[in-house]
């Protein structure tokens, strides 16, 4: 169990609340960010076991936009559009992706302009399209699903977490060009996907 995660004496929310949902993103952020968390005592082996799990067949570091430097309420807008977070990057706020004065999300070459948080976390999906495009242009998976849905990839497998109140479908593209898993994720939950990589 990561040090920085606190245990603490409360209720557990109902599993298919956004609440849920926002507690195994704490789970993870602390596993994957070093990013301290609480979490009621009640759930502590539901949430670790789930977490060592994902932890256990990851391959490497997590990979995705560097944390350091992005302002916090950019963390909060960057995950609900799904753009996936790590320490060691490669993509590093300021220099691959930043906030602009802009209506919405524009890439030009190697370098994604966003809109401010406010702006970004009222978009829908179909505005998001760029963003989830430059992502898996750069590291060869896309989310085709509504927001609201964090994702956490790594080199050979790639976890999101649904802090939606309804049932959410799509797809998962890549690694492999032409290719895409089904994305079913009911309410607050998880869904986890593996592939097999040429190191492997």
């Amino acid at each position: 169990m990561p040090a920085q995660i606190e245990l603490l004496s409360c209720d557990v929310p109902e599993v298919n609340s956004p609440a849920f949902g926002a507690l195994r993103e704490q789970v993870l952020d602390a596993y994957v960010l070093d990013k301290p968390a609480q979490i009621p005592a009640a759930c502590k082996s539901e949430l670790f076991d789930w977490a060592e799990e994902i932890m256990e067949h990851a391959k490497g570091d997590a990979i995705g936009l560097k944390l350091a430097g992005i302002p916090d309420e950019m963390q909060a807008a960057l995950r609900w559009a799904g753009v996936p977070l790590s320490l060691h990057g490669p993509l590093e706020w300021g220099r691959d992706i930043e906030a602009a004065d802009i209506v919405c999300p524009s890439v030009d070459g190697d370098h994604l302009s966003l809109p401010h948080s406010d702006a970004l976390s009222g978009m829908t999906s179909l505005a998001i399209r760029p963003i989830r495009h430059f992502i898996g242009k750069r590291f060869g998976i896309r989310l085709q699903a509504a927001t609201a849905i964090s994702c956490y990839l790594w080199s050979n497998q790639a976890v999101i977490v649904s802090r939606a109140i309804v049932r959410a479908g799509g797809f998962l593209h890549g690694p492999q060009v032409g290719q895409r898993a089904s994305i079913a994720i009911e309410p607050c939950a998880a869904q986890y996907f593996s592939w097999v990589t040429e190191e492997s």
